[in-house]
């Protein structure tokens, strides 16, 4: 008697052990929102291992849901129809991921899209990755936030899904890694996990409403804008933003980008921007595409900035290109035509940081943009120089020529027929007919105006004017470094003189350690003697001086080069002047220059032009397989692209 208790003891215990399990598995795991430790329910009680004997959805029990069971599995993953390309290749990794995994031949996978069908009569069994028109991907996609993401189960239906496409991508990568680990893939029937972040401004609302309330209506061609908008206040707030076209039917708040179906319309310049509310609708127009880009950059700050509701009268503006003068004094003032694509880190606007830089010779890549920013203005304009400058660039090289009455401007060429609409004015109202710059007063230039970008025969006419180095001087002073390409006249003899022409300009801006020597030996005999005489009366007005390029050519030494550095006194800062990748591939001349780089790295900085007639290197990978070898400083003509690129990959100097 006294065994069979025993015996009925020890059946008792093991019947209490199995029914008590837990896996300590994230697969058969519920979490808490907002944990990242797998392996509890939601009430917080251990998750159960289900009957083994389970292998179909239709025979689940109450607190687990099979999905693949005994190398099988009823399931079909699914994803929106317009799903992004990194959401549809998320979801076909997932599928990669469980048939790798449980050995299976083939998960199904397709789309949300259907036509006339019965919501009740859909297939029961789906994983629905990204936002599906599934009414639990709705209803888990309304619980979270931008950011944030969520796995669920909801019924027979698994939901993975992020705030915005990364993060849904996140988000099935999370699933794969922590579900997909037991030899079967079973998942408690309340499970839920978030991954929550955090929001700077999750509590603003704009016009009293919440910004999650908010739909952003736009034409087709201005979705982009529209993205940019819905993912930056998403950062922001944590309000996920619909997006819809100008031909759904209104909603009650709306942002309305460039729509003249819902009443976007007045008079503007090309670029002149207005930003109106009308209750709790709010229209942005311009009379450009880039204007626009202006006003949605503009709103943005205005939330941005916001310590409280944001009102009407907050954002309600109507900006009108000011007079040149205007921004030429305040740089502040000039909308840029890229504003919607980029917001300039602060420490790029730095000059201290920028000095820092250069004086580090193993440091961050640093920028100098070809004859300004000519990307999105024209070349060697003022409008361009403060465009570069608003990026964040480090350095701009500029074209100084003489006009006829000894006026120093800016023009790459020795004519004007590239960059300017000089065929059309040409001998009207007492101009020159000649196409030469030296030909010209400066009155008479100022009659001209400036073909976009790098101008040529379909280049579009813009407003803009043909600017003196005396204005670029001004705008420049204490933001960024200058290098003046030297420039020859008719004769080929330099046509402006440094003592004459460019010191005078340095004292009167005070731009003492912005103006970079690049003159040397080949130019000038005595390029490097003159440039300590130059840096000894800028240390005795300021307490410092600018850099100068110590020239060198593959051929050259790294020892020489170091030597002459210290012999006159100069800074560690190399320029390679026979790098042309328009004649020599970048691979052929990075294998010719590897001794050379090798010699000089950490003991000065490198500068190369390291545009071509195509700019096929000035790419991310051109960039970094640059900087890799030691080449730091680089001359681009895509100088929005490199500015994007050291935003988004490098991090201050320290000062």
């Amino acid at each position: 008697m006294k065994k069979l208790i025993i015996v009925l003891a020890v059946l008792m215990c093991a019947l209490l052990v199995v029914s008590c399990n837990t896996t300590g598995n994230p697969a058969d795991s519920t979490n808490n929102p907002g944990t990242n430790t797998p392996g509890t329910n939601v009430d917080g009680t251990p998750v159960t291992t289900p009957d083994p004997a389970v292998t179909t959805p239709s025979d689940t029990i109450a607190t687990s849901l099979p999905i693949v069971a005994n190398g099988a599995t009823e399931y079909k993953i699914l994803r929106s129809d317009n799903s992004a390309d990194i959401v549809t290749q998320a979801a076909s990794d997932l599928r990669g991921a469980i048939q790798e995994k449980y050995g299976i031949k083939s998960v199904s996978i397709g789309t949300d899209f259907e036509r006339n069908v019965d919501p009740s009569t859909r297939y029961p069994y789906e994983i629905l990755v990204g936002s599906t028109n599934r009414d639990e991907s709705i209803q888990a996609l309304g619980s979270i936030k931008y950011n944030d993401f969520i796995i669920k189960v909801s019924g027979t239906r698994v939901v993975i899904a992020g705030g915005n496409d990364e993060k849904t991508v996140e988000a099935v990568k999370y699933f794969i890694a922590n579900y997909l680990t037991a030899d079967s893939l079973e998942l408690s029937s309340d499970l839920l996990y978030v991954d929550e972040a955090e929001y700077p401004k999750s509590n603003q609302t704009l016009l009293g409403k919440n910004l999650s309330e908010y739909t952003l209506v736009c034409p087709n061609s201005y979705k982009e804008y529209a993205s940019i908008i819905a993912g930056e206040l998403g950062e922001m707030c944590g309000a996920i933003i619909n997006i819809a076209s100008e031909n759904n039917d209104a909603v009650e708040n709306e942002i309305i980008i460039a729509s003249l179906k819902r009443g976007v319309s007045g008079t503007w310049g090309v670029d002149d921007y207005s930003i109106r509310v009308d209750g709790t609708k709010i229209y942005i127009g311009g009379g450009s595409a880039y204007a626009v880009g202006s006003g949605c950059r503009q709103l943005l700050n205005v939330i941005k900035d916001a310590n409280s509701d944001i009102t009407a009268s907050s954002l309600a503006v109507d900006y009108v290109l000011p007079d040149r003068e205007v921004y030429i004094n305040d740089i502040s003032k000039l909308a840029m035509h890229w504003d919607i694509y980029m917001d300039t880190p602060e420490w790029m606007l730095d000059f201290e940081e920028k000095t820092a830089a250069m004086n580090d010779p193993d440091g961050r890549l640093m920028s100098c943009l070809h004859r300004g920013e000519a990307d999105f203005y024209p070349e060697d304009s003022i409008e361009g120089i403060i465009s570069a400058i608003k990026l964040g660039a480090d350095m701009i090289e500029i074209d100084p020529r003489l006009t006829k009455d000894g006026v120093l401007i800016l023009m790459h060429d020795e004519t004007l027929t590239r960059t300017t609409n000089f065929e059309e004015m040409a001998g009207k109202n007492g101009l020159p007919t000649s196409n030469r710059i030296e030909d010209w007063t400066y009155a008479q230039l100022q009659q001209l105006n400036l073909k976009e970008a790098s101008g040529g025969t379909s280049a579009k006419l813009t407003t803009y004017k043909i600017p003196t180095l005396d204005e670029a001087m001004k705008v420049c002073a204490n933001r960024i470094f200058i290098r003046l390409d030297v420039k020859g006249d008719s004769t080929h003899d330099i046509c402006w003189e440094y003592e004459k022409d460019i010191w005078p300009l340095i004292q009167k801006y005070n731009t003492y350690t912005n103006v970079i020597f690049t003159w040397h030996s080949f130019v000038y005999k005595n390029g490097y003697a003159l440039a300590t005489k130059y840096k000894a009366l800028m240390e005795k007005a300021c307490g410092d001086s600018a850099f100068c390029f110590v020239g060198l050519n593959a051929s050259g030494s790294a020892a020489n080069v170091l030597n002459t550095i210290n012999k006159y006194n100069l800074d560690n800062c190399v320029r390679l002047t026979d790098c042309n990748f328009s004649t020599t591939p970048m691979p052929e001349y990075l294998e010719k220059v590897a001794t050379l780089m090798a010699n000089l790295r950490g003991k000065a900085r490198v500068y190369i032009d390291a545009h071509n007639a195509s700019s096929k290197y000035e790419t991310p990978e051109g960039y970094a397989e640059l900087h890799e070898t030691g080449i730091n400083i680089l001359l681009v003509d895509k100088g929005y692209e490199l500015c994007k690129y050291i935003s988004e990959n490098f991090t201050a100097t320290e000062k």
